[in-house]
């Protein structure tokens, strides 16, 4: 059976964090190292941790295939938290790793499902969900397609930014720990784009699958560190964003001929087939958009369909 490490930073996340921890040990069908990275919090997450260890240890036959721990300690932010945890772990080369923030939820099965494609392709290193993003009111805000393709090319040069090209949702990304050492870890220096940055270095070794399902979901709340401004700028102070417009440029160049490979489930075994990249309008729009340097009307457009799908959810 195929082995999952999962790791999650929390610092007062008292009030999403048991949300998260439930979605974790709900998984089945999987032999799963989950490890909380706490940071020393004090809104009362560490009685939350401790709960869940206790649940977990008195209840041996439900979760005889999970084992759980959590440690406190200063970090000097998220991705120095993230990078304490793995390290902490003795993870095997070929065994998949992952961390989901405390605010973020896997989806049922979602573990089982990305293990049995790791064990069908083992020649795969690099696997993700369709995104979707949850408000807090519980409505989906936004839910990717299944057949969209994220190309390696783009990946490794930084396009995949959310502004040249959709970006990949950190919440059901899933890699080997050869993989790991090969892109030389995170970051821990990034305050906010330190997953950008780990996909671009992991595209320099191996291409990044997603499979066509939901496995986490990303919950968009007010405050967010991740949302605005001061990203972008992260991004942009680590790889200019004139260098991103022209790896976008390059590659619709070549568009009409690139081709990926799709994984699919062909008789209850995950295989790849080579495929064309498929975009719609929106997308089209957006490159058109993002090729010219026109950054503020897209995301303009953006918050528009935003603004659009919360009034129809609210009705």
């Amino acid at each position: 059976m195929q082995h999952i490490y999962i790791v999650t930073p929390c610092y007062n996340a008292a009030a999403t964090l048991g949300r998260t921890l439930e979605s974790i040990i709900a998984q089945q069908g999987i032999v799963l190292r989950y490890h909380v990275q706490d940071a020393v919090s004090t809104d009362g997450s560490q009685d939350i941790l401790a709960s869940f260890a206790a649940r977990i240890a008195d209840d041996p036959g439900r979760y005889s295939h999970i084992k759980f721990s959590w440690s406190s300690e200063p970090d000097a932010g998220l991705y120095d938290g993230i990078s304490r945890a793995f390290d902490a772990l003795s993870i095997p080369q070929d065994a998949l790793m992952g961390w989901l923030n405390a605010d973020d939820t896997l989806c049922d099965g979602a573990l089982a499902l990305v293990c049995a494609a790791a064990a069908d392709l083992p020649q795969c290193d690099w696997f993700g969900g369709v995104p979707r993003v949850i408000g807090e009111a519980g409505e989906v805000l936004a839910q990717g397609r299944i057949d969209f393709a994220y190309p390696q090319q783009l990946i490794a040069a930084g396009a995949c930014d959310g502004l040249h090209w959709r970006n990949l949702q950190q919440e059901g990304t899933f890699w080997r720990k050869r993989l790991w050492d090969k892109a030389g870890g995170i970051d821990a220096r990034f305050r906010l784009a330190g997953d950008w940055d780990l996909w671009r270095r992991m595209a320099q070794h191996s291409a990044y699958l997603q499979l066509p399902c939901t496995l986490a979901a990303f919950h968009k709340r007010e405050g967010q560190l991740s949302e605005g401004k001061a990203y972008l700028d992260e991004l942009d102070s680590v790889l200019p964003r004139t260098n991103r417009r022209k790896a976008l440029l390059r590659f619709l160049a070549t568009l009409k001929e690139t081709r990926v490979n799709v994984p699919q489930q062909m008789g209850g075994h995950w295989g790849l087939s080579l495929s064309s990249i498929s975009l719609g309008w929106k997308d089209h729009l957006a490159m058109l958009l993002a090729s010219v340097g026109c950054y503020g009307l897209f995301q303009l457009c953006c918050h528009l369909n935003t603004c659009i799908k919360k009034i129809r959810c609210a009705r």
